[in-house]
């Protein structure tokens, strides 16, 4: 057995880094044609001279002369390493789930009368935002609202139309994926037991706050790759206000915790 002069060749990216160990042994297909089993390392062997390397799998390659060439490769990847991706893209909300919510973004002021004036409390600073707070400031049930201007009949006049056409909104979301690899399938098994339950992901991306009730674990799919399980687990992100509790976002704790 020799090792080759391009052994112990390493390629680092980033964090990240991969090597190989190629060795040279005397092969006969006919006597000897699994000679490389006894050279090939335990899953997760470090690496014999670089440090964060561990053997992940090899090819062995028959070449003329009854040689063959077994190449050992090497990764960053080892038991329980955690690969984190923080995956960002939108989703079609309604405008009322939006923190600045009024309702004239998606309401049409009513009145009988032509005349009525614009109250105050419809625009600006004082805007209402809820139906509750549209009672209250309709004292006289002189307005009303329609979010369909077509609909209104002849006796109906739109005293202040509505801000927006549309009827939803470009909401942001968050998750988190980690890939978790283990070389035990009970290992793996025990990262799905809290699909569905409050658990903030091992790296956050930055979004910290209150991470008990932010962040709901909501898929943990298991494959096999190599000699590897590997587990592929979603943390989503969640920063909306429970509108049944004052000053709380987020998960409904209750019913994940």
């Amino acid at each position: 057995m020799s090792e080759q002069p391009n052994s112990k060749a390493i390629r680092v990216s980033g964090e990240r880094q991969t090597g190989q160990i190629i060795k040279r042994l005397n092969y006969n297909p006919i006597e000897s044609p699994n000679i490389f089993d006894s050279e090939v390392p335990d899953l997760g062997e470090p690496h014999p001279t670089r440090e964060g390397l561990f053997f992940i799998d090899a090819d062995w390659r028959p070449t003329a002369g009854h040689y063959g060439d077994l190449v050992l490769n090497y990764s960053w990847i080892k038991d329980g390493e955690t690969k984190s991706e923080l995956r960002a893209s939108t989703f079609e909300a309604p405008l009322s789930s939006h923190v600045n919510y009024q309702l004239n973004w998606d309401h049409n002021l009513m009145s009988l009368s032509a005349d009525d004036p614009e109250p105050s409390w419809w625009k600006g600073g004082s805007a209402v935002k809820t139906f509750d707070e549209f009672k209250a400031q309709n004292t006289g049930n002189k307005y009303f609202l329609k979010t369909n201007a077509n609909a209104k009949s002849e006796n109906e006049f739109i005293i202040s139309a509505r801000v927006y056409n549309q009827n939803s909104y470009k909401k942001p979301t968050f998750s988190v994926l980690e890939t978790v690899y283990w070389s035990k399938l009970s290992d793996a098994t025990k990262e799905t037991f809290d699909v569905g339950e409050l658990h903030p992901p091992a790296f956050t991306f930055g979004r910290n706050l209150d991470p008990a009730t932010r962040w709901l674990v909501t898929d943990a799919p298991i494959t096999r790759e190599g000699g590897y399980w590997v587990v592929k687990k979603v943390y989503q992100y969640n920063d909306s206000k429970d509108p049944f509790l004052i000053d709380a976002q987020g998960w409904p704790f209750d019913i994940y915790a």
